[in-house]
């Protein structure tokens, strides 16, 4: 990936850098060099689902095209890894989760199923979506 050289001349018009999966997330480049930043739009609902640990694969949200955000909170001493996809397992997750840790998706948002696998069963993953 390379960097977008930038330069502005007077009256030129502004610059639009939209994301390529959704034209909510946009980073708008003006004539005078300012720089606005759209990270998407607001949600208003918060879902919250607590998912027990689990030595075997268990699903922390189903796939969801309305997806604006999820958070994700490991309150056990159980080590947790989340896979954005199917079958989370030790060798295949994105995120490791330590005991009483925090995760923020990041942008831009994944909306198909996320899964978890756990290195015990005591604690549970304090899952929150937002749409």
């Amino acid at each position: 990936m390379a960097d977008l050289p930038v330069t502005s001349d007077q009256g030129a018009m502004p610059v639009v850098i939209t994301d390529a999966t959704t034209t909510a997330n946009t980073v708008l480049v003006n004539a005078n060099g300012s720089i606005n930043v759209n990270q998407g739009t607001l949600s208003a609902t918060a879902i919250l689902t607590n998912v027990a640990s689990s030595v075997t694969v268990v699903t922390l949200l189903a796939a969801n095209t309305s997806r604006k955000g999820a958070t994700f909170y490991n309150d056990g001493t159980a080590t947790q890894r989340i896979k954005f996809g199917s079958v989370a397992s030790a060798t295949s997750f994105n995120v490791l989760i330590a005991a009483n840790a925090y995760f923020e998706m990041p942008l831009p948002i994944y909306t198909g199923i996320v899964t978890m696998i756990s290195s015990n069963t005591n604690g549970t993953m304090r899952v929150m979506e937002l749409t």
